[in-house]
């Protein structure tokens, strides 16, 4: 159905919940044929 793309069909709370802890600054909607949610994470750098 989606061409080999893993999909996962989630509201906005549960990416908020799944994805706060990777570094979540900005969940963008996406309406094509499909309603998507761009999810952007950014690794926080570690320092030694």
């Amino acid at each position: 159905m989606f061409g080999g793309v893993r999909i996962f069909f989630y509201d906005k709370k549960p990416i908020q919940e799944e994805s706060g802890n990777a570094g979540l600054f900005e969940i963008e909607e996406v309406i094509e044929n499909y309603q998507f949610h761009l999810i952007k994470c950014m690794k926080e750098s570690t320092k030694s």
